[in-house]
């Protein structure tokens, strides 16, 4: 479990690292979720709350 747990922690620090260094490689549903995100969080702010940081 912790060989499995320590791997797909790898993965996703090397994806965000390839996300930072060549953004045109971002998958467009990725830019859509990122986007609608950043909506429900200013709704979210303007009701003094906020979202959960899961989602992120």
């Amino acid at each position: 479990m912790r060989l499995t747990a320590m791997s797909y922690n790898l993965m996703r620090v090397f994806e965000e690292i390839s996300k930072t260094q060549q953004p045109e490689l971002i998958h467009p549903s990725d830019k859509k979720y990122s986007e609608a995100l950043e909506i429900r969080q200013q709704q979210a702010q303007k009701r003094d709350r906020f979202v959960n940081p899961l989602f992120f």
